[in-house]
């Protein structure tokens, strides 16, 4: 988060979750710049929501994992992503600053 924001004058960070209580203490909110989702939200797919969101973004931070994975691959933009683990604790792990570009044919706008 420390990269954007010397990156950027004005940022927001959404951080799409179903566990909003374990995010807050993992992601608080010092800056006044960080957002949840939650899975109690009235919308009628929650999860779609959160992709739809993550989709928005002009750059991401993601987990391991196949959701973040798409929402950051839809979105564009700089990805930091975790590049390997480092021994037994899933915990740690390097930062990759990367950019994926997007195949166009995978789109279809007919």
């Amino acid at each position: 988060m420390a990269y954007y924001r010397a990156m950027y004058k004005k940022v927001v960070f959404i951080v799409a979750t179903d566990e909003p209580k374990f995010a807050m203490r993992s992601v608080p909110n010092k800056f006044g710049d960080v957002y949840y989702t939650s899975h109690k939200q009235d919308v009628s797919n929650p999860i779609a929501f959160d992709m739809a969101a993550i989709s928005l973004c002009n750059h991401t931070i993601i987990s391991v994992g196949t959701f973040s994975f798409w929402g950051s691959y839809l979105s564009g933009g700089m990805v930091v992503a975790p590049s390997r683990y480092q021994g037994d604790d899933p915990g740690r792990y390097d930062l990759e600053i990367k950019h994926w570009d997007r195949q166009q044919e995978w789109f279809s706008w007919s």
